[in-house]
């Protein structure tokens, strides 16, 4: 896996769908439980 710094830059300046996908399979169970806190909801 590359680092998020290069897949942000790569997404960013490139419009590279596949390195943007990459983020979202990295960080969306965080994102994810992080909204659900924030609403003070838990997952389904």
């Amino acid at each position: 896996m590359r680092p998020d710094s290069e897949l942000l830059h790569r997404y960013h300046r490139l419009g590279d769908a596949l390195a943007f996908a990459e983020l979202v399979r990295a960080h969306s169970v965080m994102v994810h439980a992080t909204a659900c806190r924030a609403i003070r909801n838990g997952p389904d």
